[in-house]
């Protein structure tokens, strides 16, 4: 059963969940794995009636690595949190380090 996951055009409260899930990276560099990971803890995703981190380590398991549930919904969601400028890569875009944006605090203490 593949994963479920939530359209966060549509679905105000992931975005909430996404951007204060976020804030715990406020300073620091990390990559789509971390991210994915806490995710998971954040109760974000779910997939094969697995939530949080039963989720990921479900996710982890898989044989290739693109079918790595955890890790594709945090590239997924990178994707759009670059482009709304909350998070940057550091360095060249294919080394996968990010850090967040001064904007992530300023959407969040609205």
């Amino acid at each position: 059963m593949p994963m479920k996951i939530p359209n966060p055009s549509t679905k105000p409260q992931i975005w909430f969940g996404l951007l204060n899930m976020l804030k715990q990276f406020k300073g620091m560099k990390f990559n789509h794995h971390a991210m994915a990971i806490a995710m998971g803890k954040a109760n974000l995703f779910g997939g094969s009636g697995r939530t949080g981190e039963q989720a990921v380590a479900k996710s982890a398991e898989a044989k290739d690595a693109t079918r790595n549930s955890a890790r594709m919904m945090a590239k997924q969601y990178s994707e759009f949190l670059r482009l709304m400028g909350i998070m940057v890569p550091v360095g060249k875009l294919r080394d996968g380090i990010y850090v967040t944006t001064p904007l992530l605090d300023d959407v969040l203490d609205r």
